[in-house]
């Protein structure tokens, strides 16, 4: 864009060097002095040289709109757009604490606050944040809110500068930045309710237009946060007709699940709420696990919502099969089995590949603690609870 301007204004410089040289020569030779012929000649010189000075500013000014907007390539519109989450893990493996955790995530993060120069660079920006979303489940989201803040405040002020050159451009980048903070309340919607406290914003996920979200990475974090705005909705419908004092997904939370459905707690229409909520959850996980196969990190994560999901409606609907009335047919007890066995089995290699290649050579870290102290028992307890209750049946 510079050099184009530069290149007018050196052509300018001269034509008017030129201009003048050549109406001293044409004086200077006419001893008859300016005849209405070299007035005419002259004018038309200086009309055609500023014609000629305008359209190259033209030129090079829908050039370089050009190339701010261009999107061609974009990371945000990549279908075969994929990450290497071994060399992600290594980034962390010197890290022994949450807080050293934290220090490390938005040390990298600090990248996508950079000034771009073009859309394209500032869909890399929002690429780099969406990427390291799945590293928020082990950091405190309240403690470092306000990094969090100042990196949205960062995106937004960025994307202030692209979104009114087009309306292609204006939704394409909006809606990925209504994800990333979408996301965050979400994660905080979860964490209020996992501690018995209902006062939260609700996320609004529902609300993004996911057709948009071009590359699987996306579209994976869309679909398995909307999946769990609306687990974490049923859960709500389903908390108001249980006794409290339970731990999600606990052997006395899904007992608790199953006799009030047994003792008539649930009205025809509650259970109708739920099942619509369920049935849009389990969609929005078996999409997201369509487009994590492959991906052994995120497999792990999906595959788990998915088993809770499913574990959720059977004890709900007593795993009555014959529930033709409802959106999601209830699995038997062994298809339910063979779901959490799968996340327990992609937990296990996920601990084990992680251990053996990505531990840079520690022998303990914050992630290793818990990939083998957090997610590994929580699906080994979602088997054992669900035994457990249908051993009592």
């Amino acid at each position: 864009m510079k050099k184009g301007y530069l290149v007018t204004l050196a052509l300018c410089v001269v034509m008017a060097i030129t201009s003048f040289a050549s109406a001293t020569i044409l004086i200077a030779t006419d001893t008859d002095g300016f005849v209405r012929g070299d007035l005419l000649t002259i004018s038309s010189f200086i009309i055609d040289l500023v014609a000629f000075i305008v359209s190259l500013y033209v030129f090079f000014s829908i050039d370089a709109v050009n190339e701010v907007t261009s999107m061609e390539g974009n990371v945000l519109e990549d279908a075969d757009y994929s990450l290497a989450y071994a060399s992600e893990t290594r980034a962390f493996a010197q890290c022994r604490t949450q807080d050293e955790f934290a220090e490390v995530l938005f040390g990298k993060l600090e990248a996508a606050k950079r000034k771009t120069k073009s859309c394209i660079d500032y869909a890399d920006n929002l690429q780099l944040v969406i990427d390291k979303i799945i590293w928020f489940a082990y950091i405190d989201v309240q403690k470092c809110q306000t990094q969090w803040d100042s990196l949205c405040e960062a995106l937004d002020a960025e994307r202030q500068k692209y979104v009114k050159l087009s309306s292609q451009l204006r939704y394409l980048l909006g809606e990925n930045m209504k994800l990333i903070r979408q996301v965050n309340i979400c994660q905080e919607a979860l964490k209020a309710a996992s501690e018995g406290n209902a006062d939260y914003t609700r996320p609004a996920l529902d609300d993004i237009r996911g057709g948009m979200l071009g590359n699987p990475i996306t579209r994976i974090v869309y679909y398995d946060y909307l999946g769990l705005q609306y687990m974490l909705y049923a859960q709500a419908i389903i908390n108001e007709h249980i006794e409290g004092g339970h731990r999600d997904f606990s052997e006395g939370y899904l007992l608790a699940i199953r006799e009030a459905n047994r003792a008539g707690a649930y009205a025809p229409e509650v259970l109708v709420d739920i099942d619509v909520l369920v049935s849009k959850a389990i969609g929005c996980f078996e999409a997201a696990n369509d487009l994590s196969r492959g991906n052994m990190l995120w497999e792990s994560y999906i595959s788990f919502n998915l088993a809770r999901m499913y574990v959720l409606h059977h004890c709900v609907f007593c795993g009555d099969r014959g529930a033709t009335n409802y959106q999601t047919e209830a699995l038997s007890a062994g298809e339910v089995m063979g779901l959490i066995d799968a996340t327990v089995e992609a937990r296990q290699k996920l601990l084990a590949l992680y251990r053996c290649t990505m531990m840079d050579g520690q022998k303990e870290n914050y992630l290793l603690e818990k990939f083998r102290d957090l997610e590994l028992p929580l699906a080994l307890e979602l088997k054992g609870s669900f035994e457990a209750i249908e051993a009592s049946c």
